[in-house]
């Protein structure tokens, strides 16, 4: 199943004052994925407004909060990687490709050279 579809069907039922239903859906798309940060907050809101599962909210809301810290680290290594490696003059192909450091052959980036006798744009991938 869709996750993000389960929830967006919680998200309709929530708006909807169809409690039950929300319920329903917030847990189908969390049993898909668990760590989807927008339907654990939807979830322990919906807990909170019907006054039931106190704690099981607070648990829903650390754990968005955990997902949430851990994908902005995630972004900000990913950002961190891409800056170094559009830093440099020359880049090996998997480094391009991976966004990560490892030994292969270098070839230049962002740099026209002549092909044929016609100047073109030559990004790593063209040619191996």
């Amino acid at each position: 199943g869709n996750a993000e579809a389960a929830g967006e069907l919680g998200d309709v039922y929530h708006m909807a004052a169809r409690s039950n239903d929300a319920e329903t859906w917030y847990r189908r798309s969390l049993a898909i994925n668990p760590t989807d940060a927008s339907t654990l907050r939807a979830l322990a809101a919906l807990l909170r407004r019907e006054r039931r599962g106190a704690d099981e909210a607070k648990d829903l809301e650390r754990a968005a909060t955990a997902q949430e810290e851990a994908e902005k680290r995630e972004e900000a290594k990913e950002e961190a990687d891409w800056a170094d490696l559009m830093s440099k003059e020359t880049v090996t192909v998997e480094e391009f490709r991976n966004g990560v450091t490892q030994g292969a052959q270098e070839v230049p980036i962002g740099r026209a050279e002549q092909e044929e006798g016609a100047g073109r744009e030559w990004l790593p991938g063209d040619r191996e």
